[in-house]
């Protein structure tokens, strides 16, 4: 798993971060729709499930997760931009000209 985020989402960890925490608030928000399913529905009290806590802490979780990936992010381009180094490389200019024949194939005005 380390590998594959150094390698993946090394630039971007805001990807991996997020999406766990868009998991988990998802997961809380259906938990805490079927608890007020449970309550005013069936009329289940709840005391007796374990539902609420459940929506509450996974609502936490993903706050977390969503702020981790905000800090990382941050991290990363603190880290990148401090060495001056880009955080993406250029393989190859394909349909570029040079900045003289661009300048040169322009009529005057």
């Amino acid at each position: 798993m380390t590998i594959k985020f150094m390698a993946s989402y090394h630039t971007k960890p805001i990807y991996v971060f997020g999406s766990f925490g868009m998991i988990a608030f998802l997961l809380s928000i259906i938990a805490g729709i079927w608890a007020f399913v449970l309550k005013f529905v069936y009329g289940v009290s709840l005391i007796l499930t374990p539902l609420p806590v459940i929506a509450i802490v996974l609502f936490a979780i993903s706050m977390q997760f969503f702020l981790m990936g905000l800090l990382a992010e941050m991290l990363v381009r603190t880290y990148h931009e401090s060495q001056d180094k880009t955080i993406y490389a250029v393989r190859e200019k394909i349909g570029f000209e040079s900045s003289t024949s661009a300048r040169e194939s322009v009529p005057p005005a």
